[in-house]
């Protein structure tokens, strides 16, 4: 049920009433009173996060608009990548303070990025270029992560896999598209757009050093399929486009390799 409510904010950007209303007025605060759950696990994390939301609306009182951008995009990633929050660690199974960070995340974009021109449509139109690029993902990454022995060939065609389509979609896919594409695009504008997507790979391919699998093949991998990403962004214009080919990869590791 907590998990709901903390959730409840970060699907509200899916809605497009929602998302025009905050076009117009940005309501930070809103965000916050989905904190509230995590009093019923601890005063401390709850605190915390409110340290953390509190430091992230001071940020964006910053005048210069890329230091602002810049400062609000590692507030935003560092918490949850180097579990600094309490309860945001995916893999312990209680990540209320993930759901709870997501939705600040989500308001904290949509108020920065805005949707004009980043297609925020449940589908992305690009399909040939979304198919294209995770067939060329595919035979580049797959090759590479079964040679070194990161993967292995293992089917689970389960129930359970077969529905976590839609969650890597919602809760891992969108909001690190969202963060590293479309938010870190953002600050990087200055720049070409082969900068631009050699930055934001590398940058999300370090983010995956540390993660569940860790290690520098995974990093590897991960700048790889960011190259891959990013290219469908900046091609299709649609945050939507790169989320699905994120979805698509991440999904045919989990029903085809383990590692």
């Amino acid at each position: 049920m907590l998990q709901i409510i903390g959730a409840i904010p970060y699907f509200l950007i899916f809605v497009p009433w929602y998302r025009r209303w905050m076009e117009k007025r940005f309501s930070y605060l809103w965000c916050l009173v989905f904190t509230i759950p995590v009093l019923l696990y601890s005063v401390t994390g709850f605190l915390l996060f409110v340290a953390f939301s509190v430091a992230i609306l001071l940020a964006t009182k910053i005048r210069d608009e890329r230091l602002r951008d810049a400062v609000l995009f590692f507030l935003i990633w560092l918490p949850v990548e180097f579990n600094l929050l309490p309860m945001t660690d995916l893999n312990s199974g209680r990540f209320i303070g993930y759901f709870v960070v997501l939705s600040i995340f989500s308001h904290v974009l949509l108020y920065r990025i805005r949707p004009q021109g980043l297609g925020f449509t449940i589908f992305p139109v690009k399909w040939k270029l979304v198919g294209l690029a995770y067939l060329v993902l595919f035979t580049i990454i797959a090759p590479i992560g079964l040679n070194t022995g990161f993967i292995v060939f293992h089917p689970r065609l389960t129930t359970t896999n077969l529905l976590s389509f839609f969650a890597i979609y919602f809760f891992v896919a969108y909001p690190e598209e969202m963060l590293f594409r479309a938010f870190l695009f953002k600050i990087l504008n200055p720049l070409s757009t082969a900068w631009k997507i050699a930055i934001s790979s590398l940058i999300f391919g370090l983010a995956h050093f540390n993660g569940p699998h860790g290690g520098l093949i995974y990093m590897l991998l991960a700048t790889i399929a960011g190259v891959g990403y990013a290219y469908v962004f900046e091609k299709s214009g649609d945050v939507n486009s790169s989320a699905l080919i994120h979805t698509l990869v991440d999904y045919t590791w989990v029903l085809f390799f383990g590692g």
